[in-house]
């Protein structure tokens, strides 16, 4: 076998002689038979389109194998795809699948959406017969053609900080850092959209959003104080492509991205245990005030409480630091202790700060009118007489 085609072979005789020695004349056949030893081979691979992605599922893809020489076109050769399984984004149509001339074999499939990502994928064939019944050599054209039908998806969101408070507000306060699964069409930017209406609480700066990678996208929020709470925000992130065959990103939900919370905590009702206090009252706990918030607060921190009146309020009622205390997450208990300092305070107006809500969010608060202080005992100023003499 030395792999080779002689054709138009003729048969010579020459210098036979006869019984009495005569020399034969030269005798030259036609052409009597060929010799083919040639294995047939694969010469090229044309497919009907080069990419395949989302857009293209459903449709009819084919490729085109061509080979070196006539084949017996009774068979089909044997199509596969060295190193690849594309048993789930092409289909065989044995129907549209036929030798288009005698060297030229079209197969044919239908696109299926496989979610796979496969460049540069070779074709080989093998099985088939030249038209003499030679049996081809197996071989394989590589780099025929791509498929990407998968999606892309969100990795990771991180914002900048877990929880929108007031220390937030501002200009470009808040950022989204969006990581993808593959490189995306930086031509486009997300849609992004929150589970909760923030249009009055976050404005997006266009300016200053961007793509930092071709896998990951920034954007940039202002923060207004609108002294709101809507605790957990979900992230819904659409409206974009990969970039290399442009499939579409399905919308996605990202549950808990942030926290936000601009309310400062308040006081709904402040009631003393007692409003006006005088010398029956002087002692340990002679006020009691429960500070009952409207919200869940940092019981870490314990209040500044400051009251404001004539004269030297802060001399006659002092903190009971033993007997004041938290109650629970949302309600503290200020004890204070009377002392008789001989105090006529008037009208006296309670301030409160130096608290912070369980997202950080601080209030200062004032109460007017709170309570009045008299332990200033009368005096006899002077006694007048109708009469000198008695």
């Amino acid at each position: 076998d030395a792999n080779e085609r002689l054709d138009n072979i003729v048969l010579q005789v020459n210098e036979a002689q006869n019984i009495d020695g005569e020399p034969q004349a030269l005798y030259t056949s036609g052409e009597i038979f060929l010799i083919d030893t040639e294995n047939p081979s694969i010469s090229n691979v044309l497919p009907s389109t080069l990419n395949m992605n989302d857009a293209t599922v459903g449709g009819l893809f084919s490729i085109d194998v061509i080979f070196s020489e006539s084949m017996l076109t009774l068979n089909e050769p044997d199509i596969s795809f060295p190193g690849n399984d594309l048993s789930s984004s092409l289909m065989f149509d044995d129907g549209l699948s036929l030798w288009i001339n005698d060297t030229t074999y079209r197969a044919s499939y239908t696109i299926l959406d496989g979610n796979v990502n496969l460049l540069n994928v070779g074709v080989s064939a093998s099985n088939s017969r030249d038209a003499i019944g030679n049996l081809q050599l197996d071989g394989s054209i590589l780099d025929v053609f791509s498929i990407d039908t998968e999606n892309p998806e969100i990795v990771s969101l991180v914002p900048n900080s877990a929880t929108v408070n007031d220390d937030l507000v501002g200009a470009n306060s808040l950022t989204l850092t969006i990581n993808f699964s593959e490189d995306m069409n930086i031509n486009e930017d997300p849609m992004i959209e929150f589970s909760e209406d923030l249009s009055g609480q976050l404005i997006q700066n266009n300016l200053s959003s961007f793509w930092a990678e071709a896998n990951q996208y920034v954007v940039v929020y202002d923060v207004v104080d609108n002294n709101v709470d809507f605790g957990n925000i979900d992230v819904i992130v659409s409206g974009l492509t990969d970039g290399a065959f442009l499939n579409p990103m399905a919308t996605e939900n990202l549950p808990a991205a942030f926290v936000f919370d601009t309310e400062n905590p308040f006081i709904e009702d402040l009631i003393p245990s007692d409003n006006e206090l005088n010398d029956d009252d002087a002692g340990v706990a002679a006020l009691s005030i429960p500070l009952s918030f409207n919200e869940d607060m940092d019981t870490s921190i314990e209040p500044v409480i400051e009251f404001i009146g004539q004269g030297d309020i802060a001399a006659a009622l002092t903190l009971n630091t033993v007997l004041s205390a938290w109650q629970n997450n949302n309600t503290y208990l200020a004890v204070f202790n009377l002392d008789d300092t001989e105090l006529e305070s008037g009208s006296v107006t309670m301030s409160l700060s130096g608290l912070s809500d369980l997202n950080g969010n601080t209030s200062e608060l004032a109460f007017e009118d709170l309570l009045i202080i008299d332990t200033k005992n009368p005096n006899i100023l002077f006694v007048n007489a109708n009469t000198y003499l008695v």
